[in-house]
């Protein structure tokens, strides 16, 4: 009798198609008879994740009473069989979701059956979370997303299915918070399946990692979560050891190392914002005191700058302009000067020569010295030789000191 596991969420995106093709790839690959039903009857891509043509008969053509189940099984990877579903939205219009129970009670034979979900709370959502016998729900570490499916969750219970457990895709260090998980999901975490490039390659090849990528970080915990899951007992692939996801106390662990590192960097800021101030401090008051010296050295020049002299007024523009100086008229005349001085000094030395030797007569006649009574002094008697030579002394003497 199989085992039905029902792959679910309320938030679509977060990885339940990609979820349930690896896990059902990975259980075949490991020798289980597995069946992977598209049961998101609104929104069926499953087939594009594994390479398998989608065109019809699919289950939408089951569920309309169209066609045979075994007409709508295809081969994939690994050795899985898939039923696919329509991708065109009249399919979806024509399908009954209650046809599904009897999709999912022919495959009895199989060892694991598993059932792509669609997203939210609608009847033909809720419908495998009943036929199921468990449900693994799917979510990213978002708060968003984890409260959506812990709805599902809820949802599951109230129509008597069970929860294994839940899923959480694209995780790294930084998003995953597991204090947050545990607050919104009230479910036990199955596994992690890290943020990993070759996921998205995998979907685009229309290839599932077991084939596509067998040692990537994702196979690895999609390898783990699927024995976790099942109780399957899997050959660990190349390099799984080294691959796998973090189980809670290595996530924890993890988390704990990433907050002493946040603690680490915020008080390495810290420092660095206060050296930083103590810097921009020390070099204000340094500006400061520069300024102030070169205030100092500035305020001296300043002090002895010349003031500006006053422009002479100007000349009134009616007045001749003055003609050259005549210097050399200037220099005879000071030369004129010097002979007169020079004259006025010999003829004083003469003057001084005669004086003495030629009696001044005063307006009597009289020579100074005499008085009227005074007794007549004996002429001498001269040649007349003498008294022309006395004549043109006295003349030249009279000459020079009356200038003729």
């Amino acid at each position: 009798m199989a085992t039905v596991y029902a792959v679910a969420s309320a938030k679509g995106g977060v990885g339940k198609t990609t979820t349930t093709a690896n896990l059902a790839a990975i259980l075949s690959a490991a020798g289980e008879d597995t069946v992977v039903v598209d049961a998101d009857l609104g929104m069926a891509n499953l087939a594009g994740a594994l390479g398998v043509d989608a065109a019809e008969p699919t289950l939408h053509d089951v569920l309309a009473g169209e066609t045979d189940l075994a007409d709508a099984v295809r081969e994939g990877p690994c050795g899985l069989r898939v039923v696919p579903g329509e991708t065109e939205l009249d399919a979806y219009a024509a399908a009954d979701p209650a046809g599904l129970r009897e999709v999912i009670e022919a495959f009895d034979d199989a060892d694991i059956v598993v059932l792509d979900c669609g997203a939210g709370l609608a009847h033909d959502s809720a419908l495998p979370l009943a036929l199921a016998d468990e449900t693994l729900l799917v979510s990213t570490p978002e708060r968003d997303a984890l409260i959506d499916t812990d709805k599902t969750a809820d949802l599951a219970e109230r129509l008597g299915g069970t929860v294994a457990g839940a899923a959480l895709t694209r995780v790294t260090a930084e998003n995953h918070d597991q204090a947050l998980v545990e607050k919104h999901l009230d479910a036990p975490v199955l596994g992690r399946i890290p943020e990993d490039p070759t996921v998205g390659e995998a979907l685009r090849a229309g290839e599932p990692l077991a084939t596509f990528a067998p040692d990537a970080p994702a196979t690895a915990a999609y390898r783990a979560l699927a024995a976790e899951l099942t109780g399957v007992t899997l050959e660990p692939a190349p390099g799984a050891e080294k691959q796998a996801a973090p189980t809670e106390a290595e996530a924890a662990e993890t988390e704990t190392e990433a907050a002493g590192e946040e603690a680490t960097e915020a008080e390495t800021a810290g420092e660095e914002a206060t050296e930083a101030e103590n810097e921009a401090a020390v070099t204000e008051k340094r500006t400061a005191e520069e300024e102030a010296v070169e205030s100092e050295e500035d305020a001296p020049e300043r002090d002895a700058t010349p003031i500006a002299e006053a422009e002479p007024e100007r000349a009134d523009p009616d007045a001749p302009e003055p003609g050259p100086v005549d210097e050399s008229a200037d220099s005879e005349d000071e030369a004129d000067d010097g002979a007169d001085e020079t004259d006025e000094a010999t003829e004083a030395d003469e003057d001084a020569d005669l004086e003495g030797s030629v009696p001044f007569r005063d307006a009597d006649g009289d020579a100074d010295g005499e008085g009227d009574g005074a007794e007549a002094a004996p002429e001498d008697e001269t040649s007349p030789d003498d008294a022309d030579d006395e004549t043109a002394e006295k003349k030249g003497f009279f000459s020079r000191l009356f200038g003729r």
